[in-house]
């Protein structure tokens, strides 16, 4: 989707991962078997594919100066959808069933987000790149000792290992509530409110990263980050989930 990006611009690859995520969505409503499920959701990671990171880049481009808070807010959109989805989903599969509520959300989907796309025709300007000490052109040793080639090997390892760690909570949260008797109502709560400090976690590393740089901001997330992540080891309490959730948004949200 990136190359797609570089070479025709971002609307192709958005308009190729929306009808993806309805097709994911859509099919995976009707399919019958788990195998099949599974397949559909290759539609759904595509899908999510084309628009996230997509989205990012172009945002990026758009800016020189201030270009933390700039891809930080294009970044909150999957957060403010995160913390408003989570009850109504759970409410929706309660009352109508899990079939029901994919294939609403596979139509939503499609409805809501083809006519945003007309937004981003415009191509982004042809900004000079300002090289800075965390940045250098093709060929360059960076002043961390390795190729720019070696550090993109070593920053797609980092954020594999990064969205491990993210990913547990976020994806598990709803049935540990339940594990422990709480019910999936508190989990999908729990669920809100962590993607819910993640938007504030987001624009606030977008002002810690025009400061101190992409490096150190993603040393301090990742540092709170995993002391977040430890606290569920300790603690399994209804109130201690609630405020280990928001603290666990608040600090690996901008990562």
């Amino acid at each position: 989707m990136g190359r797609l990006c570089d070479r025709f611009g971002v609307v192709v690859a958005i308009v190729l991962g929306t009808f993806a995520l309805g097709i994911g969505y859509v099919g995976a409503a009707v399919v019958p078997g788990p195998l099949s499920f599974a397949l559909m959701h290759v539609f759904l990671g595509v899908g999510a594919s084309a628009t996230f990171g997509p989205l990012m880049a172009d945002m990026a481009r758009w800016f020189v100066r201030h270009r933390g808070i700039a891809v930080a807010m294009a970044a909150s959109g999957n957060y403010i959808g995160g913390a408003l989805w989570p009850p109504a989903l759970e409410h929706a599969i309660a009352a109508e069933g899990w079939r029901h509520t994919y294939l609403g959300v596979g139509v939503f989907s499609v409805l809501a987000m083809l006519p945003l796309i007309f937004a981003l025709r415009r191509r982004p300007p042809a900004h000079p790149m300002v090289w800075t000490s965390e940045a250098a052109p093709t060929g360059t040793v960076h002043n961390l000792g390795v190729s720019p080639n070696a550090l993109m090997v070593l920053l797609c390892i980092a954020g594999l290992s990064c969205c491990v760690a993210m990913a547990m909570p976020q994806i598990h949260i709803v049935a540990y509530c339940g594990e422990l008797g709480y019910g999936p109502a508190r989990g999908a709560e729990m669920l809100s409110a962590m993607l819910g400090f993640g938007i504030v976690s987001r624009i606030a590393s977008g002002l810690i990263a025009d400061r101190l740089g992409g490096a150190a901001t993603l040393l301090i997330g990742s540092v709170l980050q995993a002391i977040a992540l430890f606290l569920y080891l300790l603690f399994d309490g209804l109130v201690s989930l609630y405020v280990i959730s928001a603290l666990f948004g608040l600090f690996q949200g901008g990562i």
